[in-house]
């Protein structure tokens, strides 16, 4: 039997970080990298940004992100790997979030 993972957390984290990039991106251009496996093991790599807003849908089950599909109750792991070394949107991450960042290339991670 499949394992049921808890789709609705990921979906809000992958909405509040599309959020804040927006919010973030007003004021000058930000761009997060995210790599998402899933539970066959094959990994993803989404950059979200200002620019490719339509062509990144997040929804209670799916994730649609340049014609790819990527199941919600599939995702095993969500990893930051980048956030621009901005230390605004670095602050905005940890206000939501609540974990601290290195200088590592990834710089915060999920799994449910």
């Amino acid at each position: 039997m499949q394992r049921n993972y808890n789709n609705r957390s990921i979906e809000k984290i992958l909405n509040t970080i599309k959020e804040l990039v927006d919010i973030s991106s007003n004021k000058e251009k930000i761009s997060v990298d995210l790599e998402i496996t899933t539970t066959d093991g094959y990994t993803n790599k989404i950059q979200i940004n200002k620019e490719n807003d339509s062509n990144l849908s997040i929804k209670k089950n799916i994730i649609m992100n340049d014609n790819v599909a990527i199941s919600m109750d599939n995702i095993t792991k969500v990893k930051i790997l980048n956030n621009n070394d901005n230390p605004n949107f670095k602050k905005l991450l940890y206000d939501k979030f609540g974990y601290s960042f290195s200088s590592q290339s990834t710089v915060g991670q999920y799994e449910p």
